[in-house]
């Protein structure tokens, strides 16, 4: 560890696990060397071998439940280099563990997500990438994180500078307004501050981006479907108001996508 070394760390990451995290025989371990080991610059970074690293996952996360105090010191050195990590949640070990402190933490990790929000600095990279959900294809993609927050607590926050901070989560918000799938949030976000054509053009921008296999109408037509299916579990005028408004804007883009493959075929 001392040497600084790419290799010398990955061996001591790998002498770590073997020596103090065995399932069948765990040996204490001096959680300060630990932690500086979890932490060193080169997990963090652009080198794939070092964030995507087995042994570097499975010692963080036997650290985080041996040190449990740790976990938001832990998640703050996360966070402050999350621009420096892959965008895909696959490739990036260390934005793996942060949603695990999201998990058992969420009320904490609020209170830090929602200050480095209001940072430019904070917010390049992959913090876009991590709260909101990915740009994968049709149902394949990530759920952000931000589904893991209090949307009392969120929209509380949004609701102390409506200005900024609406156009700051707007775009993380779920793409859903299913309760089983994050959607409280995106529902208590319509009623709070729907009825403005920003507000609401912004969110059905939001609905309708991602990307998808095959006909375009036959995309757009299955939100639709899901969109008429929420009509039915909606109790606030604002949020019915809003589902009219982006259906009639699916059956436009609808009828021009088709338009466009009948011409093409």
């Amino acid at each position: 560890m001392e040497s600084g070394e790419k290799d010398g760390l990955l061996i001591a990451v790998d002498l770590s696990c073997y020596s103090f995290f065995k399932p069948e025989k765990p040996r204490s371990c001096n959680e300060d060397v630990l932690f500086k080991l979890i932490t060193a610059e080169v997990f963090f970074g652009s080198d794939k071998n070092c964030v995507t690293n087995y042994g570097w996952l499975q010692l963080a996360k036997g650290f985080l439940s041996r040190f449990p105090g740790r976990a938001m010191q832990l998640f703050r050195i996360i966070l402050s280099r999350i621009g420096d990590l892959p965008t895909i949640r696959e490739m990036s070990y260390p934005t793996q563990v942060a949603d695990l402190i999201v998990r058992d933490h969420p009320d904490e990790s609020w209170a830090i997500i929602s200050k480095a929000l209001e940072s430019k600095a904070e917010r390049a990279g992959a913090l876009d990438y991590w709260l909101g959900d990915d740009r994968g294809f049709g149902e394949d993609q990530h759920n952000g994180i931000i589904r893991l927050f209090d949307p009392q607590a969120v929209i509380q926050w949004a609701s102390q500078d409506p200005d900024l901070r609406t156009q700051l989560i707007l775009s993380y918000l779920p793409k859903t307004l299913d309760d089983e799938q994050g959607g409280r949030l995106t529902r208590e976000f319509i009623e709070t501050f729907g009825g403005t054509k920003d507000i609401d053009d912004g969110l059905i921008s939001q609905f309708w981006t991602g990307g998808y296999t095959g006909l375009e109408s036959q995309n757009l037509a299955r939100k639709r479907d899901r969109a008429r299916a929420w009509i039915s579990n909606a109790k606030s005028e604002k949020v019915l108001d809003w589902l009219y408004r982006y259906i009639q804007y699916l059956n436009r883009r609808i009828e021009h996508a088709e338009m466009r493959e009948e011409r093409e075929f």
